[in-house]
């Protein structure tokens, strides 16, 4: 079995904050029923960049695996009235549509507790409740609120966009967290309850540590000078960066080394063969060779550069030096580790043939994931409809008449 097995899920969605969510129940074996406006679907299939007009942009298929799809017009009131049906026989209703749409179809936390209270209603908004509720909001906007701008880049440059997409992703993530903590409560009380996340908390949060390593301690109250950005550097940690290879100027490659205590600093010189350097007081701690990080960062990449990124990597690695590759996009998805383990993995579509994707980071002994294609929409209606309401084709075809899948 999967460890989400008999869990149902109603998701009215549009990008990526909440797709990303829901696909990780899915992947743990949850029925994740996209509800889609007919003919058109959720944003994401067709708004984002497509190599084919008309058939699912890539950027759906990613984030939409091993999910179902049907169609039913909200706007209309036999589609508010089936909805509510369907809400009846499911254990979470998914919104992430703009703030207050839900309520305005009359569809929203209220309506539909009193139609079915074992029901959880989770809703990922952009801001949340509060001054900013209605404000509309997207990765780059939550990142921006949440500080990740401010605090990415070098110093003499403007502040930069983190290239992963942690204001959407990352607010999927606490809102798959929440979810489970209301099925869980749930099981206790045998009542359902109303979960929200908002994108610009996630983003927030996702800065305890710079926001700890760079003010707290001097400004507790943050009423100071604040943060500046420190590109590569990490304050009071040296070596902390990357460091440039032969490959460099060909492939984008650089060894990241990061050493935080004093064995891996001893294990670094040793590689370096600049064991001589095992008691120059320059070097005795962190904060010593923070100080002299200049100095450090030389000696490193005196070596680095000398050498390929794979070969630095691996021998730095195997001495017990924390270090990595810069690796590009190409060398990601093909990367022989990420492969072994299902991190990457590959599908067929039905349109655009063989494909490679990500799959699921979270491991269950107990609850194997098998990767599969998004839907094409509305590619489960006869399915969902008949198992949730009981309607045969000759049903759906009037329903579909109507305009109402």
């Amino acid at each position: 079995m999967k460890a989400l097995d008999k869990i149902t899920v109603l998701a009215c969605e549009q990008f990526e904050a909440g797709t990303t969510g829901t696909e990780l129940l899915a992947f743990l074996g949850a029925e994740v029923i996209m509800v889609e406006t007919p003919g058109r679907g959720q944003p994401g299939r067709w708004s984002m960049a497509t190599p084919k007009k008309g058939i699912d942009s890539w950027y759906h298929i990613y984030l939409n695996l091993n999910k179902k799809s049907i169609t039913l017009n909200l706007t209309t009131p036999k589609g508010v009235e089936i909805f509510k049906e369907m809400a009846k026989k499911v254990d979470i209703v998914f919104d992430n549509l703009g703030p207050g749409t839900m309520d305005r179809l009359g569809i929203g936390y209220e309506a539909l507790k009193a139609v079915n209270p074992r029901l959880i209603v989770a809703t990922l908004k952009g801001f949340g409740e509060g001054p900013y509720s209605d404000y509309l909001c997207l990765d780059t906007i939550a990142q921006s609120m949440g500080g990740a701008y401010t605090l990415t880049g070098f110093p003499e440059k403007p502040p930069t966009m983190p290239a992963e997409t942690l204001g959407d992703t990352g607010a999927g993530m606490h809102g798959f967290v929440a979810m489970l903590a209301a099925l869980y409560q749930r099981d206790i009380t045998g009542e359902g309850q109303f979960v929200e996340v908002a994108m610009v908390d996630n983003s927030l949060c996702f800065n305890r540590a710079p926001l700890a390593l760079r003010q707290a301690e001097k400004d507790p109250m943050f009423t100071g000078a604040h943060a500046k950005r420190v590109g590569n550097d990490m304050p009071g940690a040296s070596p902390h960066g990357i460091y440039k290879t032969t490959d460099t100027e060909k492939t984008d490659n650089y060894v990241a080394i990061q050493v935080v205590d004093q064995p891996q600093w001893h294990a670094l010189l040793k590689v370096l063969g600049k064991e001589d350097l095992l008691g120059d007081e320059r070097f005795k701690d962190s904060a010593s060779r923070w100080e002299n990080r200049e100095a450090v960062n030389q000696m490193v990449e005196a070596w680095t550069s000398k050498r390929s990124a794979q070969n630095a990597f691996h021998t730095l690695a195997q001495a017990g030096v924390p270090a990595g590759v810069t690796q590009n996009t190409n060398q990601m998805m093909n990367d022989p580790h990420l492969i072994a383990r299902k991190s990457v993995v590959e599908v067929d579509h039905p349109h655009y043939g063989r494909f490679k994707t990500l799959g699921c980071a979270p491991r269950l002994a107990d609850s194997p994931v098998e990767v599969k294609c998004a839907p094409l929409l509305g590619q489960s209606n006869a399915e969902v409809y008949a198992k949730l309401m009981g309607y045969t084709q000759y049903e759906l075809a009037e329903l579909a008449k109507e305009g109402i899948i």
